[in-house]
């Protein structure tokens, strides 16, 4: 999608955006990649996010290369969680909100 600067409105709710700065998650070969201050296009109304031609191009290659490790500038740690233990959850939020 390519943009100039002036008002970008969002395809999906024909809002304007405002230019941030976010993270965008890519799942490539079952590992999470994680790429930091990427420019965007965001609406606050509906969530969407949009990148200019040029962002999306560094994002493509980034992926096509495989996230090179030796590219990454930080490392951490992800908290994986599963539906099937909702109920414990539910149970432990419901234990502590009466406690």
């Amino acid at each position: 999608m390519v943009h100039n600067e002036s008002a970008v409105l969002c395809e999906a709710c024909n809002r304007p955006t405002r230019r941030d700065e976010v993270y965008v998650t890519i799942w490539l070969g079952g590992e999470l990649n994680v790429v930091e201050g990427v420019p965007a296009h965001v609406c606050d109304h509906c969530g969407e996010q949009y990148y200019d031609a040029d962002i999306e191009e560094k994002l493509r290659a980034l992926s096509l290369a495989g996230f090179p490790r030796h590219l990454s500038v930080n490392t951490f740690a992800v908290p994986v969680f599963s539906l099937d233990h909702l109920g414990d959850v539910e149970a432990a939020f419901r234990q502590k909100k009466s406690a």
